[in-house]
């Protein structure tokens, strides 16, 4: 199954036994059991940040989760014992493209707020404010308000009943879209922007 997972910049895994990892490699575990052993990943891209920040200390690596897969309760965590990692980490625009794939794949899933210091979602909020510069920020719900700092991309995912309504992203380019201005889906162009 498709899964991500973030390794330090090393590709060293912080939680565990520390494994030293390499992308295009597979590895293999003889158990897997969420929390406790086996290669930990997540069915959402976003949940990796529920362990690993956004920053030049870490990586998001696209996975292939297979074998003996354990799951828990936790988020979308899982443990596998055999691991491929693609050929490169993504790119926060790639991650970005990732989760809203996550998203429109499982548009009943229960999502719940995500504060990283690059990445962020958002969950039926109302209006949310941040400073974040060139990151990305995922709102999800009808008719939430945002405000961001420059070069971020807003994505906006209305999700009514749990069934996708609409998707368009903005970038704050500080020309047509200024930093720190609250913006909603109606202010992003219904093709969406080239991200």
């Amino acid at each position: 199954m498709k899964a991500y997972k973030a390794v330090n910049w090393n590709d060293n895994a912080t939680f565990g036994k520390g494994y030293k990892f390499e992308p295009g490699k597979t590895y293999e575990e003889k158990r897997s059991k969420t929390a406790e052993t086996g290669f930990h990943c997540a069915s959402d891209p976003f949940d990796c940040l529920n362990y690993y920040n956004w920053n030049n200390e870490n990586k998001f690596y696209i996975v292939e989760a297979e074998g003996d897969i354990d799951e828990d309760d936790r988020d979308s965590r899982i443990a596998c014992t055999r691991i491929t990692f693609s050929e490169k980490p993504m790119t926060i625009k790639e991650y970005l493209l990732e989760e809203v794939g996550y998203i429109l794949k499982h548009p009943k899933v229960n999502l719940q707020n995500v504060n990283g210091n690059k990445v962020r979602r958002y969950v039926n909020e109302k209006a949310v404010s941040n400073n974040i510069e060139d990151g990305v920020v995922v709102v999800v719900g009808k008719d939430t308000l945002v405000s961001t700092g420059q070069g971020t991309i807003v994505c906006f995912i209305v999700r009514d009943n749990r069934k996708i309504r609409y998707i368009g992203c903005l970038k704050v380019d500080g020309k047509k879209y200024q930093p720190q201005t609250f913006y909603g889906y109606r202010d992003t162009d219904y093709k969406g922007v080239e991200v």
